[in-house]
Order: structure tokens, then sequence, then C-alpha cells
């Protein structure tokens, strides 16, 4: 692993580059931004709290961050489905999102576009990928792979998000 601090003109251009708000905030409040570079990905973590990883030159929003600001009750700007139960131990075993298990589209989103999953309780998100297919085709058609798995619970990224929650950087 190789840790780097961002400068300040670095954490502007990549808060102007997320199309999530709240993560927006958070870069641009930060002290302190680290990019901590793996072998497959790279994750930055402001002030102690993992928001962004990036993969294969694609930034998502980590599981951490997203969970986090649903449980402080903020709306998250992200485009997001609901899953049925169903698929929840398929996706947590890294399956992509087929288009029948989607029992809700929260939030509208085209193909390529980085989407979230939610548990069907409606109380934290599962998954984090991209669109294979825009959402008015995944309502009409009901058949393939709807959202490409990148990041789910308990994965690398979520247990290193973990580890640098509880001790740090």
């Amino acid at each position: 692993m190789h840790k780097r601090f961002l400068s300040k003109k670095e954490r502007r251009e990549l808060s102007r580059t997320i199309g999530i708000s709240e993560v927006s905030e958070i870069l641009r409040d930060s002290d302190e931004v680290v990019l901590l570079s793996y072998d497959r990905f790279s994750l930055y973590v402001a002030d102690g709290k993992p928001v962004l990883f990036e993969l294969r030159g694609v930034l998502y929003p980590t599981l951490y961050i997203l969970n986090v600001l649903l449980n402080q009750g903020r709306e998250v700007s992200i485009p997001y489905v609901v899953v049925d139960e169903g698929a929840v131990n398929p996706l947590i075993n890294g399956a992509d999102v087929m288009a029948p298990g989607i029992s809700r589209i929260a939030r509208p989103f085209s193909k390529g576009e980085v989407v979230a999953v939610m548990h069907p309780s409606g109380r934290y998100f599962i998954v984090v990928g991209h669109a294979l297919m825009d959402s008015r085709d995944v309502e009409s058609v009901k058949r393939g792979k709807a959202i490409k798995n990148v990041h789910r619970l308990n994965d690398k990224i979520w247990q290193i998000s973990l580890d640098i929650v509880r001790k740090g950087v």
C-alpha cells in the first residue's frame, strides 16, 4: 500500500468530479484527504472516513460513507435500486444484480452510471456498482444483468474501510 496526502487543489478537483453532492461536501470540508493505493484499487480517506474508491479509472462511493450518510438521515443523491430478499445473499457473495431481483427503482439511472443497491429493509446499502442498462430497460425487459457488482458488504474494500475507521490510516 502506498499513502499520499492530497493538496487542496487536488481535493477541489476531486470534489468537482464526483456527481454525489454529499460526498463532494465531505471532501471540500475535510482538513485532510489521503489517497491509499493498493494493487487493484485506490481508496480516498477524508478525515479518517473512507469516502471513495477508484477502480479501473472510475470513482465510486464506498458503502461505508453511503451507509453513514443514510444513518445520519441524509438523503443520498446517488441513483439506487432496492432488491428483493432473494437477491441479498448472491449479491453479498459477489453476483451481479439481475433485473428480476430489483423490486423498486428509487432513483432512475442511465447505462454506465454509478448505482447503489439497497437491502429490502431500506436500512442500508449492500452493493455499489455501475449500470449495465438504463432503468427504463430494467422495468420493461425484466431479465438479464442490470448492475455490475464492484463493491459489496464484506469484500476487501469494506474490510479495509472498517479497519481504517477503527485504527486510523
